[in-house]
């Protein structure tokens, strides 16, 4: 049972970066000529969909000098949970901006021990 589950998760895996691929073939050329944050904002979440990091980051950078979005904050948040002295700060600046995110909270203090125990 539990080889049906691991193979099921492997197959959803390929087909999402299937979409992802897809979904970057379409939106990316339109954000090279026109560079608006709301197709910024679908090339970060294809890549964090695909779990490159970095380049997501990179939309999410442009982002957020432009606004200030709860959704931009906590997406460059778990972009950034490997560096958690550069997550934390934008996870404050979301729960500054709508307390009332419960997971966002969570993640808050993974990330506070995280920092305390390096």
């Amino acid at each position: 049972m539990r080889e049906g589950l691991v193979s099921e998760l492997k197959a959803r895996e390929r087909r999402t970066a299937q979409k992802s691929k897809f979904l970057s073939a379409l939106v990316f050329p339109s954000y090279q000529v026109n560079p608006h944050r709301d197709v910024a904002k679908i090339i970060a979440l294809d890549y964090a969909g695909m779990r490159d990091w970095s380049s997501a980051l990179v939309y999410l950078e442009k982002i957020m000098a432009e606004i200030t979005e709860v959704s931009v904050l906590n997406l460059a948040a778990e972009c950034y949970l490997n560096l958690p002295e550069k997550a934390l700060p934008l996870l404050e600046k979301s729960l500054k901006l709508n307390p009332e995110q419960e997971n966002i909270k969570e993640l808050e203090e993974k990330t506070k021990k995280r920092l305390k125990n390096q």
